[in-house]
């Protein structure tokens, strides 16, 4: 059994800059080094996961990663959570917006 596996991780974004004397938020959408970017990269740590459990009854899988992916439900609760940092992000630059 190998258990010695790589799970990427995601990388640091800078959601917070402080200049002079402002501290300014911006959750970039479209970039995938943002905040939805690291939302994904934890889903998708998540998912990876099932790499690390080795398969009882060998079936030419080493591991749970096929079956994890293909479960419809899983698939939708990632695309829920995604939708609702979408959503939370679309509402905090309503806020941003409307103070600035």
């Amino acid at each position: 059994m190998n258990f010695n596996r790589t799970i990427t991780a995601a990388k640091q974004p800078h959601f917070f800059t402080l200049d002079a004397l402002w501290f300014f938020f911006n959750p970039i959408q479209e970039d995938s080094n943002g905040f939805i970017g690291l939302v994904d990269g934890i889903l998708e740590d998540v998912f990876n996961f099932a790499t690390l459990i080795p398969r009882v009854a060998h079936l030419d899988m080493p591991d749970y990663l096929e079956d994890v992916e293909e479960m419809e439900e899983l698939s939708d609760m990632r695309e829920e959570i995604l939708r609702r940092v979408n959503l939370a992000i679309t509402k905090v630059k309503g806020v941003v917006n409307g103070i600035c």
